[in-house]
């Protein structure tokens, strides 16, 4: 009974030393990561020292230079999945023969044929890069051909194909296409009465618009011109000025042409109409500002004068071609009339129309602010500081802001552009060297300037500078125990020492948890029992101003 007893430490004391052995391995330094595919069975690296056995058809696993499994987060950007057992790596993409659809072709119906052929087995799948909204449509699972048709939508189709092998390895290819499986209509054309000064609109309904030409003159001097930059689309609108000085006084027929890709065409009906060519004349033009409002005074002359319109484009693109009318009302040629914008800079342009169609346009820029900004928050507003500060305001014509810190007699200031304006609460951030005033109180305010001249500033806020992150005194703070059990030993100095924590990586959600949360004699002590497996924990010691050293150790508990 004594010698089994004997054998019996002798045997602990070994698998101790075997164990340790394996966490010296096992905390060495990995410098690459791959892929290992494996079939029902296989394990890495063999079936001698199996770390992991598949117990599924096919398997993919991600591991490290020597050969131990880990996170799939560190395989994310690798492609070329290796196999064990002696079989040969596939780090090849599959190879795609397209014949149909066919780039920048133009197909007359909505129903598209896919013609697909592999040289080996995969997934078939593709997004449309317009309207998919990122998502990916499964065609066909471990096949070597497909030929069938997708429905798309008509105009320019914009897709990305993927084919996907058994071993992950894969191929894209973007195609582009049109669908114009329907016909245009031209919906109305102006002018279609009473005078035209040079201005013609066609309204169309057409997805795949290829070509507009308007027609124009007398019987004997018909001439034509093609429009530019015209949309495709339902409910449609496109223009053209044209010079008709040569036939001011007479009158001409016009009429539009439109073709679409499939080189299908609709022609408007003629219309036979006037020419006045002359443009209105401006003879005053005044305006005033009150906060928001702007009053304009026009003097205009002009015997056939249709209406007065305005649009307005602020910074933030809002407003941009919308036309509002303004002088519905007109004496004596006189114009007078109030308008109001939003807050910010706005480019407004008066359009002055005759019945001809003849306009003349005024434009000028306004500053329009009738709000003061409102600091909301600033930070750190207690405790201490490390020279990260913030401020959340409202206020959408900011022109400046600024931070002003330090002691009495030695005040400093830096402007703050690290800002987030997409929110009505906008927020800045700003990170300036209190070197000078470790372990001293300073005083700190923000101050805000608008577009108008409008300035505010916060409440000034007297805190104390620790900008030293803490600093551990071992190095080697922990140690591996018995039963999954982690000794812990940290020695830090630190004044306004808060808390140590650790993020364990292994897990499947990691969150944050206390190891220490106060020091005695600068020391903590703490033990934590692991599960069985592979931990990667990042350890973080912070101080109360928000200074912080992180540290990372991996272990295994077997």
């Amino acid at each position: 009974m004594l010698k089994k007893k004997g054998r019996g430490k002798k045997t602990k004391l070994l698998l101790i030393t075997i164990s340790a052995f394996v966490l010296i391995f096992t905390l060495q330094y990995v410098s690459a990561y791959k892929w290992s595919c494996l079939s029902y069975g296989q394990s890495v690296p063999n079936d001698k020292e199996p770390r992991f056995t598949c117990k599924k058809d096919y398997c993919r696993l991600c591991l490290t230079d020597n050969n131990y499994p880990t996170l799939p987060s560190k395989c994310n950007d690798l492609s070329v999945c290796s196999t064990f057992d002696n079989g040969d790596i596939d780090a090849e993409p599959p190879q795609l023969t397209i014949t149909s659809p066919i780039d920048n072709n133009i197909y007359n119906s909505r129903k598209v044929l896919f013609d697909i052929q592999s040289n080996e087995l995969v997934t078939i799948s593709y997004v449309d890069n317009i309207m998919g909204r990122n998502r990916w449509k499964k065609l066909q699972s471990l096949t070597r051909s497909y030929n069938r048709y997708i429905t798309f939508y008509d105009g320019l189709n914009d897709i990305t194909l993927k084919a996907v092998d058994k071993n992950g390895n894969f191929l894209e290819v973007i195609k582009k296409f049109y669908v114009d499986s329907k016909e245009p209509r031209i919906k109305d054309t102006f002018p279609n009465k009473g005078f035209v000064g040079g201005e013609f609109i066609i309204e169309y309904d057409e997805e795949n618009v290829k070509e507009i030409k308007l027609y124009y003159g007398t019987q004997n001097n018909i001439k034509q011109t093609t429009l530019n930059n015209c949309p495709s689309g339902k409910n449609e609108q496109c223009s053209i000025n044209i010079d008709l000085q040569e036939f001011n006084g007479n009158e001409i027929d016009y009429w539009f042409s439109l073709e679409d890709f499939a080189k299908n065409v609709d022609t408007s009906k003629k219309i036979r109409i006037a020419v006045d060519n002359s443009v209105p004349i401006i003879k005053n033009f005044e305006y005033t500002k009150d906060g928001r409002s702007v009053r304009f005074l026009l003097e205009i002359e002009e015997n056939f004068l249709d209406e007065i319109i305005y649009k307005y484009t602020d910074m933030r693109g809002k407003g941009k071609g919308k036309e509002k009318k303004i002088c519905s009302r007109i004496e004596n040629g006189v114009c007078n009339d109030v308008i109001k914008l939003d807050d910010g800079e706005q480019e407004i342009t008066i359009i002055i129309k005759d019945i001809a169609g003849n306009k003349v346009l005024k434009t000028l820029l306004l500053n329009v602010d009738s709000k003061i900004p409102i600091i909301k928050m600033v930070s750190p507003s207690r405790g201490f500081a490390n020279g990260l500060f913030d401020i959340e305001f409202i206020e959408d014509n900011y022109k400046e802001i600024k931070i002003m810190y330090g002691v009495e007699n030695e005040m400093r200031s830096s402007n703050v552009n690290d800002c987030d304006l997409d929110d009505k609460i906008k927020s800045c951030t700003i990170i300036v060297n209190l070197n000078d005033f470790n372990n001293k109180e300073i005083k700190f305010w923000f101050e805000i300037e608008d577009n108008s001249g409008n300035k505010v500033k916060s409440k000034e806020i007297i805190i104390k500078v620790d900008n030293q992150a803490p600093l551990l005194i071992n190095e080697n703070f922990w140690e591996l125990a018995q039963k999954g059990k982690v000794m812990f030993n940290f020695e830090v100095t630190d004044n306004n020492f808060d808390k140590i924590t650790y993020l364990d990586n292994s897990d499947r959600r990691p969150r944050e948890k206390i190891l220490c949360s106060g020091l005695k004699n600068n020391k903590c002590s703490v033990n934590k029992i692991f599960k069985l497996g592979n931990h990667n924990l990042d350890i973080m010691i912070e101080d109360k101003a928000g200074n912080a050293i992180s540290k990372n150790i991996e272990f295994d508990i077997v």
